[in-house]
C-alpha cells in the first residue's frame, strides 16, 4: 500500500504536498520499525537531523535572492527517510510493477502520436519533427523528466531484485523499460540506462568466469560479447550519421540544450557565495526560473560549501559495497539532470531505499535466472 501511495505522488496533477500524507501514513503503518532503529543508522540520522537544522538557520540569517524557491525544501528530507525505510518487499514490487504499466502507456502515447493520455496535464501532438528529442512523451506523469526518471528507476530496481522474478520475467520487463527509455529519448537517461546495461553485463560475464565450472555458459557469454561488440560497430558505423543527428538535433557539435549557460550561472554563483549558498533556499536562475540541471551544483548552490559536505559526509557510511552499480546510475544521471537531493522526489526515495532500507539485507544481488 505504501508503494501504492509513492507512486500517487509521480501521476501528473497530484499536489507534491501529498508527499506528507504519504510519509505520515508509512510511519503510522510502520511504527514499530521506528521504535527500534539500529544504533549506526540513529548516529547517521543525528548527522542528517544537524544539517536541517543548519539549513534552517541559514534560511533565517541568509537572504535569498530573487526568484528562489520560498520553502525551505531541506524540511522534507525527513519524509525521504520515513518512506524509504518503511518500503517492504511487497511495496517494492508494486513500485516494479506501476512503472512497467507506465512504460506501455508511454509506448501507447507515442504509437497514437499525443505526448500525454491525461487530460488535465499539457498536452501536444507529437510525430511532426524528425526529431525523436522533440516526440517526448509523458506517460503518466507531469513532465517527460519525471516519466524517464521513474523509468531508470524502475530499471534499477527490477535488477537489483531479479532473484524475485523468473529470468523470461526480468528479461521482459527489462527489455520493455529500455525501449520504453529509448522511445522517450532524453538523451541523459538514455546513455545512462545503456551504461548501466553494459555494467551489468561486464559484471555477469566476470561472476561467470571466475566461477568454476559453467564451461557451456562461459562459451555462451564470449559469443554473445563478441556478436554484441559486431553488432555495436556495424550499427555506429552504418548509422553514424543519423545517431549524431538525433542526439545533436541536427546542429553541428554538443548540443546541450541551454545547460553550458545554465550550469554558468550557477557556477559563478557559487564562486560568490561559496560558503552559505542560497541561505538554503533552493537557487533558481532568476530569468527563466531554471534549475542547475546538476544536482550538485543545485546543492552547493543551494546550501554552500559547509552544508554540503554535512549532507554528503554520511552517504560514505551509508552506501554498501555490492549495491556500488546499482546506486551509480542516479549519480551520473544526476550529472546533467536534477535528479537527486530534490526534496521529496521519488528517485530520492529509491535512492535511500539503497541505504537505509532493511529489505537490502536478506536479499542477496544473486544471478538466479541467468
Amino acid at each position: 500500500m505504501i508503494g501504492i501511495l509513492l507512486y500517487l505522488t509521480t501521476i501528473g496533477g497530484v499536489p507534491h504536498f501529498f508527499c506528507v500524507f504519504v510519509a505520515f501514513f508509512a510511519f503510522c503503518k510502520k511504527y514499530y520499525l521506528f521504535r527500534s532503529l539500529p544504533e549506526k543508522l540513529w548516529n547517521l540520522l543525528i548527522i542528517y537531523l544537524l544539517f536541517i537544522l543548519g539549513a534552517v538557520l541559514n534560511n533565517a540569517v541568509h537572504a535569498a535572492i530573487t526568484g528562489s524557491a520560498e520553502i525551505p525544501y531541506v524540511l522534507l528530507l525527513p519524509l525521504i527517510f520515513v518512506v524509504a525505510y518503511a518500503l517492504d518487499e511487497r511495496d517494492i514490487k508494486w513500485l516494479i510493477f506501476l512503472t512497467t504499466v507506465e512504460a506501455l502507456i508511454g509506448l501507447y502515447e507515442y504509437m497514437i502520436g499525443v505526448n500525454t493520455v491525461l487530460p488535465w496535464v499539457t498536452s501536444k501532438e507529437i510525430g511532426v519533427s524528425d526529431f525523436m528529442y522533440n516526440n517526448k512523451v509523458k506517460g503518466l506523469s507531469e513532465g517527460s523528466s519525471t516519466y524517464t526518471l521513474k523509468l531508470l528507476a524502475g530499471l534499477v530496481l527490477v535488477n537489483r531484485w531479479r532473484i524475485w522474478y523468473r529470468s523470461y520475467q526480468h528479461h521482459l520487463i527489462n527489455a520493455l523499460l529500455m525501449i520504453a527509455i529509448i522511445m522517450c529519448f532524453s538523451r541523459t537517461v538514455l546513455v545512462t540506462a545503456v551504461f548501466f546495461q553494459m555494467l551489468l553485463y561486464f559484471r555477469t560475464v566476470y561472476k561467470h568466469f571466475t566461477a568454476r565450472g559453467h564451461i557451456v555458459r562461459k562459451l555462451i557469454y564470449i559469443s554473445v560479447g563478441i556478436l554484441g561488440i559486431v553488432c555495436i560497430v556495424f550499427v555506429f558505423s552504418y548509422f553514424w550519421d543519423s545517431i549524431m543527428f538525433q542526439l545533436f538535433r541536427g546542429r553541428e557539435g554538443v548540443d546541450l540544450s541551454g545547460r553550458e549557460d545554465i550550469w554558468q550561472f550557477y557556477i559563478n554563483f557559487i564562486r560568490e557565495n561559496l560558503f552559505w549558498g542560497n541561505g538554503s533556499f533552493k537557487l533558481l536562475e532568476p530569468v527563466e526560473g531554471n534549475h542547475a540541471h546538476n544536482s550538485y551544483l543545485q546543492l552547493v548552490s543551494t546550501n554552500g560549501l559547509f552544508l554540503a559536505f554535512l549532507f554528503l559526509f554520511p552517504l560514505l557510511f551509508l552506501l554498501k559495497k555490492r549495491d556500488y552499480i546499482y546506486i551509480l546510475p542516479f549519480f551520473i544521471v544526476s550529472t546533467a539532470q536534477y535528479g537527486l537531493f530534490w526534496g521529496f522526489s521519488y528517485l530520492d526515495v529509491v535512492f535511500a531505499l539503497f541505504l537505509f532500507n532493511r529489505c537490502f539485507k536478506s536479499v542477496p544481488c544473486g544471478l538466479k535466472g541467468m
